[in-house]
């Protein structure tokens, strides 16, 4: 059935009269002058999206050189023009994850562009989508990719693209690029200090700290529902063995079908840790000669963990095995930009007590009295979040006047008024001091805490706020009693 775009309805002539003579201060549908003047774009509401509609992967480009803040592009044109490589980022909509991988350039005019599309084709098959829309900024250089890959994957992809100018359809992949930059940041800035010493902008070990970054993403990034990305996407929680990425660790060589290690040979090799491989209970280890699989390896004693010797192996994701005669090693430059720090102030010194915690509110209290619509800390319950959301006041004002109507609850009231009691008492003692401190008072004035200075309610929201502090010797119990029945 098709949605409906609402109407406005004719106005009557002193509805026009009355609106007129306010300027249009109030925005109506039904004026001409309103509609030109003060017009908006759609928003972009949020929905829950059904199950059978295909799952959206939206793509982009970026460079780790630029500033994550901001939708600025000029630093990725300076990026580009300097011979940065750019990130390939995919974001599911589906699982709420992401898929990255440092590529030579944008677009399919570059050296690279096979292993780009074997390595892209083989995240798309390990997703286990057959059918999928592809959706993008409309960038030349992305569109041209993007078709070059629905000829290349097996599957059936619906190219879609993002309204120019309509940076919020496009939100979900950019914040994407955000989460995958400051991943690359954290672990590069963690491998260094490890290795002591700073990783070239040209290393190929860059490669492998995109993929690593996205794959640790998937697996242990809970969301708001309690689960991790691979979970939502039906792979049940992630039970591989792992090590810290760049770690020096002893490997096994695989074991094909009809060979077997030598009897009096080693049977494992040095290596250092990479991350798991998706679809498999394998792992890829980088050497010397390139990158390998292994399904078994070891870690190392403390003291042997970490040797600045893996900046000697030159693999990259695009070229995990070592060079055949006359081929030549695809360039890889991507420079990491830390983020600014920002010059805040420092905290000013003070010596208030901290502030005292109310009745805390268990979901034992809302399954017996029931939800309040509209109310955050309700609808995450209700949903079975593990995170704990706050609840709106009118939500706790009619909670705590129902459970103080119940007797079982009466110690846990009692508690929450004598906190509240100390709380007041220990402020006003703190002002007193304070004042006398500064000097005498002047005539007329009048010490009294319990009674804050007026303060602003936040706008449209008459029913939200509770009045004045109770005194030091009301009890918070008795007067939800009184007020709650």
């Amino acid at each position: 059935m098709p949605r409906r775009q609402r109407s406005p309805i004719e106005p009557s002539a002193a509805e026009i009269e009355s609106h007129v003579l306010s300027g249009h201060a109030t925005f109506r549908s039904w004026c001409r002058h309103c509609v030109r003047g003060r017009g908006q774009e759609w928003g972009h509401f949020s929905h829950q999206r059904d199950e059978r509609c295909l799952p959206v992967l939206s793509w982009d480009y970026a460079y780790l050189c630029s500033p994550s803040l901001g939708r600025d592009r000029s630093h990725d044109a300076q990026a580009e023009r300097a011979g940065s490589s750019p990130l390939l980022v995919m974001w599911d909509s589906k699982a709420k994850g992401f898929h990255a991988h440092l590529v030579p350039a944008k677009g399919v005019d570059h050296a690279g562009l096979d292993e780009v599309l074997k390595m892209v084709s083989s995240d798309l098959d390990k997703l286990g989508y057959r059918q999928v829309t592809f959706r993008s900024d409309g960038e030349h250089s992305i569109t041209a990719l993007l078709k070059m890959l629905r000829q290349h994957w097996d599957g059936q992809a619906a190219p879609e693209t993002s309204a120019p100018g309509d940076c919020p359809s496009h939100g979900a992949v950019e914040n994407a690029v955000k989460l995958c930059k400051a991943q690359v940041r954290t672990l590069k800035d963690a491998l260094e200090f490890r290795l002591g010493q700073s990783i070239p902008d040209d290393h190929g070990l860059l490669s492998w700290l995109v993929r690593f970054a996205s794959c640790a993403y998937r697996r242990f990034a809970i969301g708001r529902d309690g689960r991790t990305p691979m979970e939502r996407g039906g792979k049940g929680p992630c039970r591989a063995l792992m090590a810290e990425f760049g770690e020096r660790i002893w490997w096994m060589p695989l074991q094909p079908t009809g060979q077997t290690l030598p009897a009096l040979g080693a049977r494992m090799e040095d290596g250092w840790y990479l991350g798991p491989v998706d679809g498999s209970n394998e792992s890829l280890v980088l050497t010397l000669t390139g990158a390998v699989r292994t399904r078994t390896f070891r870690r190392r004693p403390p003291s042997e963990k970490w040797s600045a010797e893996i900046l000697k192996c030159t693999a990259t994701e695009l070229q995990p095995n070592a060079l055949r005669p006359g081929e030549t090693r695809i360039g890889i430059r991507a420079p990491v930009t830390q983020e600014p720090e920002l010059d805040l102030p420092p905290p000013l010194p003070t010596d208030e007590p901290p502030t005292s915690r109310r009745l805390r509110l268990e979901r034992k209290d809302v399954a017996a009295h029931g939800f309040t619509a509209g109310c955050p800390g309700c609808d995450a319950i209700r949903r079975g979040s593990r995170i704990a959301v706050n609840h709106q006041e009118r939500c706790r004002q009619r909670l705590e006047a129902l459970i103080a109507t119940d007797p079982a609850n009466r110690v846990r009231m009692e508690r929450a008024d004598d906190r509240l009691t100390r709380w007041l008492e220990q402020k006003e003692e703190r002002e007193v001091k304070r004042r006398r401190a500064s000097g005498p008072e002047p005539a007329g004035a009048t010490l009294d805490c319990r009674q804050p200075a007026a303060s602003q309610p936040p706008p449209d929201s008459e029913d939200l706020t509770m009045g004045p502090a109770p005194s030091a010797g009301h009890s918070l119990a008795s007067s939800l009693k009184r007020g709650g029945g």
